[in-house]
């Protein structure tokens, strides 16, 4: 520990592992050994073996200090004014970190010499990266190690403790991370990182490894095409302007009332030849059934990774270049001689050109014009949008998840973003993104309203028919098992066993519960799936269970087979709008704590929700009062601030601007005139307020003029 800090009345040591207890921390503990007069000092470890916590236990006992496991959950880490503390890094502190680092002068010197398109872009985002999942995210950026400085704060409230250090490993932006944690008196120590062989020969090795060994394992079963160019797909010789999208858990090519990656082509009169879907998922295969389904309607299918299709003929696009691996080999080799930060952005860059090189190819191979994803929670978005930009091509993101509140961690840029409102604009340049046409089209699911009702109807009636008065359908945002990085099952149970116990004691209550991922929802549920199985004996209780990776059924369809829906997530509030948007009343639950949400201008008690036990109060006051409570989960406050439209033709309006962008590219138009063109006409038809261009409010400029 540093030699002028103060003794810390606790130690905190995020990844415990025998080299680094020997070699740095076990020697700072002895070094700060706590006097005879002093108060019990604390070694907190979060992660760490069994055994090597009882070695820790007795070595650190020698010089007086008590080594423990850290316990907590993230539901319980919040700030004073009840913030949750993971939301409150993403929204607000995350921004502070990325002002911090973009006056590093190695970060700008570095980028001087390297002026890549989005490369900076790139480069901040991947350093930053960290609070959108933290059960996912790496443990070394920006993001989770700002996390796990509020652990150390929360742990110290609760102690009564003031001073404490935390052991990181040497990592890019200590420095910043540092700065970070001074204003909460708590000394960062570094120490020596730990190497995982495993990562880094992954890292070198590459997907073209991989690639080969899965042709090695095709040859073996009998599948000698696969090494033939015979085998390719006849399409590959065909080459028409194309739309590229990801497909990612919602196939449903030819069910537009559920969920579907084609959505905007099935409200749109773009010919499926000018389609292109990528499968990369080996959750979501491309089979041979979908490959038929796509075969009739002249859409293009290739997987991205041999484990992605179930087909042993089908194209599996790769990209092998030796250069590149040259490149990665002679940049690990070399991180060594350079500083921590020069290392990191070297192979980052080197990460980012390979990446661009690999979409370039690909782009290049199947003549794609257009790409289109949901996709920006990660980096790699950036490099696909170079490399499509340099071919003369258009990135599209589209908004597929209700936004209230900005985040560097979610910023992007693009040439253009369908979005639900005008809002989001100004969501996006809060969260510095640059994207220069922002295109409201109102809710890009609404369509499907109509779609349903019929089906939702049946629904009701069957629930009515077992002696329900009144119908509650419940969204459930999904949890994990780890609710250390997550709210965890126990949060999530907790709101099934509530209102599963409220429908066995009422026999007048009917439920709907739409979980997101209903593919492991009994599982999560544990003790409280006995409660679920007798609810759904008594015939007055349905559940939703179709879906891979998600439900392909949308909230809306639980929403209009109800009197009231409910949403237990209020920070991520999608199947809540949608279903306020789908006109039926909706509550929302903030079970983390963000009351700085929008959302909260509904109105508490009203629309918002801090406990199931004054949820519960609320709903039987109205369905105690003739015509109801007034205001009770009613949005229309705010409704033109979530969909300026509501016409249903959302995913209509981004389909046909996706085809005019291609038909512009087949009348050979440069890129930058058909955008153009495309949001002139776009603007003639539904207004000049509906397409904005987004600048950042923080943009990150270098150079020797910076």
């Amino acid at each position: 520990m540093p030699a002028t800090a103060k003794r810390p009345d606790c130690v905190f040591v995020p990844k415990l592992t025998l080299a680094n207890w020997l070699v740095s921390i076990w020697p700072a503990l002895a070094r700060s050994r706590p006097g005879q007069s002093a108060r019990e000092c604390y070694c907190y470890v979060i992660d760490s073996p069994e055994w090597l916590l009882e070695l820790a236990r007795a070595m650190g006992g020698l010089f007086g200090w008590r080594v423990e496991r850290l316990l907590f959950h993230l539901i319980d880490i919040r700030d004073a004014d009840g913030k949750l503390l993971s939301l409150r890094i993403a929204y607000q502190d995350l921004e502070t970190a990325y002002a911090r680092l973009i006056t590093k002068p190695v970060l700008r010197e570095f980028l001087s010499a390297h002026e890549e398109g989005r490369l900076p872009l790139y480069l901040l985002k991947q350093a930053l990266s960290g609070t959108t999942s933290l059960v996912t995210a790496n443990p070394a950026s920006v993001g989770r190690r700002l996390y796990l400085i509020q652990i150390c704060v929360w742990k110290m409230k609760l102690l009564e403790r003031k001073t404490s250090a935390l052991f990181l490993e040497r990592h890019v932006w200590l420095e910043a991370v540092a700065e970070y944690a001074a204003q909460y008196e708590i000394d960062v120590v570094p120490i020596a990182r730990t190497i995982n062989w495993k990562t880094s020969f992954r890292k070198l090795a590459g997907t073209e490894v991989r690639w080969a060994l899965n042709v090695v394992r095709q040859i073996r079963r009998g599948n000698w095409r696969v090494i033939f160019p015979s085998h390719l797909p006849r399409y590959v010789s065909e080459r028409p302007m194309r739309v590229a999208l990801q497909c990612y858990g919602h196939f449903n090519l030819a069910h537009p009332e559920l969920h579907s990656d084609f959505f905007f082509w099935q409200q749109s009169s773009l010919p499926g030849r000018n389609l292109l879907t990528t499968f990369a998922l080996p959750s979501d295969p491309l089979t041979k059934e979908r490959y038929a389904e796509l075969a009739r309607y002249g859409i293009t299918a290739v997987a991205l990774n041999p484990k992605a299709t179930s087909l042993p003929n089908c194209h599996v696009f790769t990209h092998f270049n030796f250069k590149r691996r040259l490149g990665a080999i002679n940049s690990f080799i070399h991180c060594r001689c350079r500083s921590s930060e020069e290392a990191w952005l070297s192979n980052q860059a080197a990460v980012f050109r390979a990446k661009r090189q690999y979409w370039i190819r690909f782009f290049d191979t199947y003549n794609v014009k257009i790409y289109t994803t949901w996709y920006k929670n990660d980096a790699e978005h950036l490099a696909i949008a170079d490399a499509l930009q340099s071919l003369g091509g258009v990135t599209a993101i589209y908004q597929r998840s209700f936004e209230s509140d900005p985040s560097v961690d979610m910023m992007t840029a693009v040439d253009i973003l369908f979005s639900f409102s005008k809002v989001g604009a100004h969501v996006e340049a809060r969260s510095n993104s640059i994207i220069p046409y922002h295109v409201t089209t109102g809710y890009l699911g609404d369509h499907r309203f109509h779609l349903l009702r019929s089906k939702a109807r049946v629904l009701r009636e069957k629930l009515l028919a077992n002696g329900a008065r009144y119908i509650l359908a419940y969204f459930d945002e999904n949890s994990h098992s780890d609710s250390r990085w997550h709210p965890g099952h126990e949060s999530s149970r907790q709101g099934y066993a509530f209102l599963l116990e409220k429908a066995l004691a009422n026999p007048g209550l009917g439920l709907i519960f739409k979980p997101k991922t209903p593919k492991t929802l009994w599982e999560r549920l544990g003790p409280v799936a006995e409660l679920m199985e007798q609810a759904l004996a008594t015939g007055r209780c349905f559940l939703y269970g179709e879906g891979t990776i998600q439900s392909t059924t949308p909230p809306a369809e639980a929403a209009l087979a109800s009197d009231l829906a409910i949403h237990g997530h209020l920070c991520a509030a999608t199947a809540g709008m949608e279903a306020a948007l789908a006109g039926i009343r909706t509550l929302l639950i903030d079970r983390e704590g963000w009351p700085v949400s929008p959302l909260y201008q509904l109105g508490v008690g009203k629309v918002v929700f801090c406990s199931w036990p004054e949820l519960w109060s609320a709903c039987e006051e109205h369905w105690s009062r003739p015509g109801g409570t007034p205001g009770f989960g009613d949005w229309s406050p705010m409704i033109d601030e979530l969909d300026p439209f509501r016409d249903g033709r959302a995913a209509e309006r981004m389909g046909t601007y996706l085809h005019w962008l291609i038909r512009g590219f087949e009348s050979g138009l440069p890129r930058e005139t058909l955008l153009a063109d495309a949001a002139e006409r776009y603007c003639k038809i539904w207004g000049r307020d509906k397409i904005t261009e987004v600048k950042p409010v923080m943009p990150f400029s270098y150079g020797k003029s910076a």
